[in-house]
């Protein structure tokens, strides 16, 4: 009896470790997979918008601009919810959040991304979204971080780890790779605007 009880307690240990193990090395493409979901959904809520996203459209226009700035990146992404369907996509496979069941209760908890508050379905080269283990010290402030020529970025640990990470632009998602990420995003900066990105 002892032995059994010892035995599927080490059973359900061992099972949850390799599924943690699993989801901190999910594979990346599942993410990208996501990220192509939403840019999608964000293509299509432009296309009857004039090109622009919802961060650059008001709340009275079914937009969430009111809220740039304010951390409440969850807003943004409601303002998708018809063309997304279900919240379960804004969480990356190999994240340790959980997707909201419903945009009721969804939260920035909840979500992977990260979101431009100045990009537009226009071209040009901009960053849409991305992997929200982006980060830049000392430039970002809290849950905003404004990309400049002179903004130096690397990827943080959550997620795909500190080597790897996916971002979005124009529509097609990228993988991009640390030593190449700087100069990456500085890249996808367009004429002399910035590009502020809000993080979950």
């Amino acid at each position: 009896m002892v032995i059994t009880v010892l035995l599927v307690v080490l059973i359900i240990f061992v099972a949850l470790s390799m599924r943690k193990a699993l989801r901190l090395h999910a594979d990346p493409v599942e993410c990208a997979n996501n990220l192509q979901y939403v840019g999608l959904a964000l293509r299509i809520w432009a296309n009857d918008h004039g090109d622009k996203f919802p961060t650059m459209v008001s709340t009275n226009l079914g937009g969430s601009q009111e809220y740039a700035e304010t951390g409440q990146v969850f807003r943004h992404y409601l303002s998708l919810s018809n063309q997304l369907g279900s919240p379960l996509k804004l969480v990356c496979p190999a994240d340790s959040r959980r997707a909201s069941r419903d945009w009721a209760s969804l939260a920035n908890a909840n979500i992977s991304y990260f979101i431009s508050l100045d990009a537009e379905d226009r071209g040009g080269g901009m960053l849409w979204i991305g992997d929200r283990h982006l980060e830049s010290r000392p430039s970002q402030s809290g849950s905003l971080l404004v990309l400049t020529p002179k903004t130096s970025v690397n990827w943080g640990p959550a997620l795909h780890g500190e080597m790897a990470g996916n971002v979005m632009i124009d529509g097609v998602v990228q993988p991009v790779y640390a030593p190449e990420l700087t100069k990456f995003v500085q890249k996808s900066l367009t004429g002399t605007v910035p590009n502020r990105l809000e993080f979950p």
